[in-house]
Formats: structure tokens, C-alpha cells, sequence
């Protein structure tokens, strides 16, 4: 008999331990009971240092218990689905523009029943860290900063879609529109001034230095001069009193060797193109009437380099100054003749190799033909003569 109830008792609490289990681990309803479907228990938007168009912020989610799924819906956008699993989930969102973002987050479970919507908001902002200090807003209407390593003015420019090419030129041919994110330029080209800063603190050689010799032109022939480099550019003449004059005699090699001291590059081609002529297609950066002695240097009126602050007729619709004339500026890209049939529409990098790198906005020796703004010309990454310079962006 004892053992009869011994085992009677043993089935009943077996029994009545399954069904407080069941109970504990499954979302269905039990005896009138069912629990409710995950929630958003935490929000965490989580961005880089620098906030600027084309960056990413990530927004990572944890829930108060396992979900199927994390839906979240940006700007009062279609829902779509987080990464993640069980309890941890997170969205790359990627910048589009600056201002407030607002967003809606919500859990399903298995069986498609929706959590609570948690709704929240961050900003993005286009923060002084990204081209230096802010300084001012320029009389075109854009934010000029400074930049912390070089002292440069860099100007902003904003994010959007221009014209790019002509039909003058076959390599300036197909005309195409560009899109391109927000970025800063240097308002100046880079002068003698800051380049001897560069190379005091850094011990650095120029390719003209190291091989000896720059290219200068004497009467209508190029010549390789001995000791002609960015110190004495036409080999006999010191800089002394040219310090606000663009720095010559500088190779692609230089150029970025001292953009990466600077904490900045050289712009692409599209870059250089839209800070020069803006988004009305401009012949040249001041319009389309051809220049003036007031505007440029250029057509060997002077014979020499001016002081990078000196056309500010000759500005371009964004503020920038000698984007026609002066000195070439090297670009980041690799020439490639027919480039534009195939440039991708958004944020043109270049043809991924090649032997020459481009120059664009001609100098003080050429015509007003040469100094249009979509000019294209290229040269060997170490070349450099008396007529090639450079600025840099971000």
C-alpha cells in the first residue's frame, strides 16, 4: 500500500513540474496566460568622431527578452529589418544630409505579434572637427574653417549633383552629371610658406631635391635646371619675399606626401571641377565672360607667380581663389582619356591605375583656353617644373 502511494505521489509532482516549465518557456497561452511579445528595452546611437554627408552612424537596439525580428523605420520611412539576434540588434544608417533624424523601433516575435514602437531622435551635425575651427561664413554664402596643422582656410562645400565635362575637348567629353558628398577645399592654393613649415618639422625631400633638378622654361624650351626646386624655382632665385606665393617645383609625390602631413588629400577631379565652377556649368570659376588681367594670372602677363590671395575677382562661386591660372594644382586621379564615359555617377574616384596623374587649372603662362575649368591635362606622378602646384581637401 505505502509503495502504491509512494509512486502516486511521485507521478503527480513529475506531472505538476512539466506543466510549470511549459508554462516558464513558451509564449502561448497557458491556463488564460500569455505573454507579451518583446519590447525595445534600449536605444544606443553610436557614430564616428567626424559627422559629415556620406558617413555612417550605427544604431544598436537590445530588447527586454528574445525577438524574431527588429524592424525600424527612419524618417518616417518603410520598416526594415535590423541585424542582430535574440536580444542584441543594430542599423547602419549612412548619412544623407544634416539635421535631425528621427526613427521608430519595434520587436516581433515568431508569431508576427509587434512590440511596443520606441520612437527617439539624434542629430548630425556638421561638426568644426572635420575642416578645423570655424571662422566664418564667406560673402558666396559657405562656411569657412581653419585648419589646425597647415593653418589653411578650407571652404565647404555642399553636397550635391553638377555638371562635369564639356563638349570642347574629347577628354572633357561626355558632359555628365556628378553627385558628389560634402567636403572641404583650401580656399588658397598651398604657399611657399607652409610647404618650408612642412619640410622644417618633417626633414622632408622633394623629388627635385632628391634627383637634383626641376624643369623650367627659358625662352620656348624646357629645360631640366640644376638645383631648381621649391626653394629657388628656377634654380638661381631664392623664395625670400615670396612666401605668400604658391610653392612650385613639386611632384604628385610631394603634393600628397605633404596633404598626409596636413591630415588631408588632394581633391578627385570631380571635386576640383565643382569647387571651381559651382553647379551652373561656368566656363570659367568667375562666369563665362574670358578673363582680364583682374581676374587671373595667366598668358604670361606677369611671367611669374602671385601671391595666392590676389584675383579676388577671379573667385569661384564657392570663394576660392585661382582655380584659373597662377599654378596647375595636381588632383588625386590617375588620367584616363576616356574616363568620363565610364565614371560612376556618384563620387567619382578616378581609373583605378595608371602612369599619369591629372593637373588642372593651368598657370600664369597659359591662354584663357587653358584655364577653363574643365581643362584636363596629366604628368608623370614625380614630374615638376616651375608651373605646378597644389591645394588639399578632406
Amino acid at each position: 500500500m505505502d509503495r502504491l502511494y509512494r509512486k502516486s505521489v511521485a507521478a503527480i509532482t513529475a506531472a505538476l513540474i512539466s506543466v510549470f516549465f511549459l508554462f516558464l518557456l513558451t509564449p502561448v497561452n497557458v491556463s488564460g496566460i500569455v505573454l507579451p511579445p518583446a519590447d525595445i528595452a534600449n536605444v544606443k546611437v553610436s557614430a564616428p568622431d567626424v559627422k559629415a554627408v556620406g558617413e555612417k552612424y550605427i544604431i544598436r537596439v537590445t530588447t527586454d527578452r528574445r525577438a524574431a525580428r527588429v524592424l525600424i523605420s527612419i524618417n518616417k520611412g518603410n520598416p526594415v529589418g535590423m541585424k542582430g539576434s535574440n536580444k542584441n540588434w543594430s542599423y547602419t544608417y549612412t548619412i544623407k544630409r544634416t539635421g535631425t533624424v528621427s526613427y521608430e523601433i519595434y520587436a516581433v516575435d515568431k508569431k508576427n505579434r509587434q512590440g511596443d514602437i520606441k520612437k527617439g531622435s539624434f542629430k548630425i551635425a556638421f561638426e568644426a572637427k572635420k575642416c578645423g575651427q570655424m571662422i566664418t561664413r564667406n560673402s558666396q554664402g559657405f562656411e569657412e574653417y581653419r585648419s589646425k596643422k597647415d593653418s589653411s582656410v578650407v571652404i565647404a562645400i555642399p553636397a550635391g549633383r553638377f555638371s562635369m565635362g564639356s563638349e570642347d575637348y574629347s577628354n572633357e567629353m561626355p558632359v555628365h552629371k556628378v553627385a558628389l558628398r560634402e567636403y572641404c577645399i583650401d580656399k588658397y592654393l598651398i604657399s611657399n610658406e607652409q610647404f618650408k613649415k612642412f619640410a622644417g618639422e618633417t626633414g622632408y625631400k622633394t623629388d627635385a631635391e632628391k634627383e637634383g633638378y626641376g624643369r623650367v622654361r627659358i625662352g620656348s624650351r624646357w629645360k631640366r635646371v640644376s638645383g631648381a626646386n621649391w626653394q629657388r624655382p628656377d634654380g638661381i632665385t631664392p623664395i625670400n619675399g615670396n612666401e605668400q606665393h604658391p610653392v612650385v617645383q613639386v611632384s604628385h609625390n610631394d603634393a600628397v606626401s605633404y596633404c598626409k602631413w596636413a591630415g588631408k588629400r588632394l581633391p578627385t577631379e570631380a571635386e576640383w571641377e565643382k569647387a571651381a565652377r559651382g553647379t551652373d556649368e561656368s566656363k570659367f570659376p568667375w562666369g563665362n565672360s574670358e578673363p582680364d588681367d583682374t581676374m587671373a594670372n595667366y598668358d604670361n602677363l606677369i611671367g611669374d607667380t602671385t601671391p595666392v590671395d590676389n584675383y579676388s575677382k577671379g573667385q569661384s562661386p564657392y570663394g576660392l581663389y585661382d582655380m584659373a591660372g597662377n599654378v596647375y594644382q595636381w588632383v588625386a586621379d590617375w588620367y584616363g582619356k576616356d574616363y568620363y564615359k565610364e565614371s560612376p555617377a556618384d563620387n567619382p574616384q578616378g581609373p583605378e591605375k595608371g602612369s599619369e596623374r591629372v593637373v588642372r587649372g593651368g598657370s600664369f603662362l597659359e591662354s584663357s583656353e587653358s584655364i577653363r575649368s574643365t581643362g584636363r591635362d596629366r604628368y608623370e606622378p614625380n614630374y615638376r617644373s616651375f608651373l605646378f602646384g597644389f591645394r588639399c581637401t578632406y
